[in-house]
């Protein structure tokens, strides 16, 4: 099943939104434990916010989120929420 998921990319997915994350979340969160979203226009806040049940995640990538607002206070949520996940933001 959808356990096997380990990494995920999206990468300029024009289409994805934040019910997309939240349903991936749901699905494979705890088993997830790389995911990329880069250039994803959108995704806002309230999609991320999801990625707080993804207990499993050692390696996120946060990029070119244009949609994303108060993206200090959404680290900051990811960290608390994921503190064993190695979240990296270079042009996020």
């Amino acid at each position: 099943g959808l356990q096997a998921i380990k990494k995920v990319q999206f990468i300029r997915c024009d289409n994805l939104h934040d019910f997309g994350l939240e349903y991936m979340a749901n699905a494979v969160g705890t088993h997830l434990e790389t995911l990329e979203i880069d250039g994803c226009r959108r995704i806002t806040e309230f999609g991320l916010a999801h990625l707080e049940k993804c207990s499993g995640l050692k390696s996120l990538l946060l990029s070119n989120l244009k949609a994303v607002y108060r993206k200090d206070k959404v680290l900051e949520r990811l960290k608390s929420a994921l503190p064993n996940t190695d979240i990296r933001h270079p042009s996020f």
